[in-house]
């Protein structure tokens, strides 16, 4: 059985570890966003227009970073597709759970 190299046992692990956070933190920032949503008001208006624009950020970047992973890196093209989608997850959570 031929062994792996150090370096590319991290780009195997990288694309679960993502997955495993965002599986954490998207029911988190559903749920805060539905809240605020469904308060109205001028927050919850520009809470729905920030996650329109997040998201077509998010999923624009993840595109670009994916395609460019596909010449640069082919075994890390998924760690870096889902980079920039987890970012925004992540500091979503962040930002709609504070006190």
């Amino acid at each position: 059985m031929p062994s792996r190299s150090p370096a590319l046992v991290p780009t195997l692990v990288e694309p679960y570890r993502l997955a495993a956070e965002m599986t954490w933190s998207v029911p988190l920032v559903i749920g805060a966003r539905l809240v605020r949503i469904a308060r109205g008001g001028p927050r919850g208006k520009h809470e729905t227009r920030r996650m329109v624009t997040e998201k077509t950020s998010a999923f624009a970047a993840a595109t670009v970073a994916a395609a460019v992973a596909t010449v640069t890196a082919p075994t890390a093209v998924l760690a870096h597709g889902l980079a920039p989608i987890h970012r925004t997850v992540r500091a979503n959570r962040r930002r709609l759970l504070r006190r």
